[in-house]
């Protein structure tokens, strides 16, 4: 019985795990997508950005036209919290096991 819930609890550590890992990948994207005449106002080249963008990168809104998202890489607060939780979550999951 007890080692029933431990696999349990190890199941939903890791599907709520991989959900907030999906979900943060879909948010920071969702974030800055932005039409190609607001990256040429913010100083980007935006032929550039049509060449190299992929696809799964680029929107077509309805009202704005093409709109992508830059891959930026910057170490924010949150990186730092995201690490935090998966050594958290990595000691979660040695325990249950």
């Amino acid at each position: 019985m007890r080692s029933n819930k431990k696999s349990d609890m190890l199941r939903t550590l890791q599907t709520l795990s991989r959900q907030r890992d999906e979900n943060k990948k879909t948010n920071a994207h969702r974030e800055h997508f932005k039409p190609l005449s607001v990256w040429e106002k913010l100083g980007y080249d935006v032929e550039r950005i049509e060449q190299l963008t992929p696809d799964h990168l680029k929107e077509m809104h309805p009202v704005l036209g093409t709109t992508c998202a830059i891959e930026e890489r910057i170490k924010t607060a949150e990186d730092s919290k995201s690490v935090t939780n998966d050594n958290r979550d990595s000691e979660l999951i040695k325990l249950a096991g």
